[in-house]
């Protein structure tokens, strides 16, 4: 990718998050978010681990089995700032932060 001063780049390693920083920079959002945060976490999936699934800009990213792992799902899409605990920064489906298991 060329800059305005013709000067290039660095590409991002992983596609998925080159796509999650452009959708942040350009303000874009797909069809299917539906959500007014930027990372929504999904209920707990009662597996052996269990884990939460991770939206970011709409797009699934990953599956998180601790708050550490959202974090860094966050921090791969340029977001790394993000108060994970703050009202309104992260959309928590089926509990909170700290709910890791199914009850």
């Amino acid at each position: 990718m060329s800059s305005v001063d013709g000067s290039h780049r660095r590409a991002a390693t992983r596609p998925r998050d080159a796509e999650l920083r452009q959708n942040r920079h350009s303000g874009t959002m797909s069809e299917s978010q539906h959500h007014h945060a930027h990372v929504v976490v999904h209920p707990v999936v009662d597996t052996t681990p269990p884990f939460r699934r991770v939206d970011i800009l709409g797009a699934q990213v990953g599956k998180a089995h601790s708050l550490r792992d959202v974090a860094e799902f966050c921090r791969r899409a340029g977001l790394e700032d993000l108060d994970l605990e703050a009202d309104g920064s992260v959309q928590w489906i089926g509990g909170g932060p700290h709910t890791w298991e199914a009850g």
